[in-house]
């Protein structure tokens, strides 16, 4: 393995399981100091707004100064986040944990790139295999991310402030290696293809959109109100942890085989199967909310998400031109992290309304309209 990949493969795995302590924290950390149970959740959802405002600006920057640079500055943005929940762990501070989770969506934002640089310093042929790496960082997050929540818990004296400081470690380190990273800048996208108004009415783009922003939005707000749900039925903090770490696991760990399930039986038919999934941890929530009904649930909802959003955004992807990349895929990141910020906002109130169990139904209803869309739009040549 090259040594520049080895280093995006190692960075990537060191953000993943950053946000996944944030994912196993920030709910609980923000329950005993946010104004009231409405609020709860807000810091959750900062961590994708910040995530959705940092996209654009990050890729910007790193044209104009390379990887290596943008991703040093990611990196320090996620070490001050982290930084920055300490502080309001032991200040009790709700603002700065906002300020924190803010932070740590921008330094996701730079983050969701490493994926594309992971091709850059490759041949082609190697391309496919550099992102299967890339995407084995996130199955070792799934491990260390949960283990470092668990472990800085209560590592200091007050609770949390050792994870949020682990956090700020993890993304130091990733300053330290990246330090070294040859990557070049990224080049500019093609001119010509369709304006954005008229991507916008293109069906198959549409539908692959609301497919990519439902699969996200369903499986971030369930992920985060399963924390809320298991410590109201008195579950301990480090069964959560598990739980989220098989959930982060079953995320990433079908990535070796879902581009050739896609090959062989077409996107389409890997989404359906992964809306299916959805359906079966609905069906659990359903059946009992033991541990082990959380960790199957978890894992297919999980599994789920892998097919449904993977086969959507190479949908989205299949639905573009070269040339239309840029705008097509800035409109679906866009869109997509905005509505997960949403989603996520709303978690903790629908989550204390409804309960696990009949949230979980509810969730049913935007993944049936996906379902009807994508057996009922056929798709089409993509743009010349």
């Amino acid at each position: 393995m090259k040594p520049d990949l080895a280093r995006l493969v190692a960075c990537q795995a060191l953000l993943g399981s950053a946000m996944t302590v944030l994912v196993s924290i920030t709910a609980l950390a923000s329950k005993p100091i946010a104004p009231g149970v409405a609020w709860i959740t807000l810091p959750v959802s900062l961590q994708f707004i910040g995530l959705l405002l940092a996209t654009t600006p990050a890729s910007l920057l790193m044209a104009r100064v390379g990887r290596r640079n943008g991703f040093l500055v990611g990196a320090g943005l996620g070490a001050a986040a982290g930084v920055a929940g300490a502080f309001a762990m032991v200040q009790e501070s709700f603002l700065a944990l906002c300020v924190a989770s803010l932070l740590a969506g921008a330094a996701n934002a730079f983050g969701q790139y490493y994926r594309f640089a992971a091709q850059e310093v490759v041949e082609a042929p190697q391309r496919a295999r550099a992102l299967g790496w890339v995407m084995f960082g996130g199955v070792v997050a799934a491990f260390l991310g949960p283990q470092a929540s668990i472990i800085g818990r209560d590592l200091m004296s007050v609770a949390f402030e050792g994870a949020y400081l682990l956090m700020a470690l993890m993304f130091v380190v990733s300053m330290v290696l990246l330090w070294g990273l040859q990557a070049g800048q990224g080049e500019l996208p093609p001119k010509g293809g369709r304006d954005l108004s008229a991507l916008i009415r293109d069906p198959v783009l549409i539908v692959a959109v609301i497919a990519g922003v439902t699969s996200y939005s369903v499986m971030a707000l369930l992920m985060n109100v399963t924390t809320l749900a298991m410590d109201r039925l008195g579950f301990e903090f480090a069964q959560v942890g598990i739980v989220i770490q098989w959930h982060v696991v079953a995320m990433f760990g079908p990535s070796f085989i879902t581009g050739s399930l896609m090959t062989r039986f077409g996107t389409r038919a890997v989404m359906l199967v992964g809306a299916l999934m959805y359906l079966g941890c609905s069906i659990l929530a359903q059946i009992g909310q033991g541990y082990w009904d959380f960790v199957i649930a978890l894992i297919l909802l999980g599994a789920g998400w892998n097919f449904l959003f993977l086969g959507a955004t190479r949908s989205v992807g299949e639905a573009l031109a070269p040339s239309e990349r840029a705008r097509g895929q800035a409109l679906n990141e866009t869109l997509v992290f905005g509505f997960t910020a949403m989603a996520v906002l709303f978690a903790g109130p629908l989550e204390g309304w409804l309960g696990w169990q009949s949230l979980n139904i509810v969730m049913l209803v935007p993944l049936a309209l996906v379902v009807v869309l994508i057996a009922w739009i056929r798709p089409q040549p993509q743009p010349a």
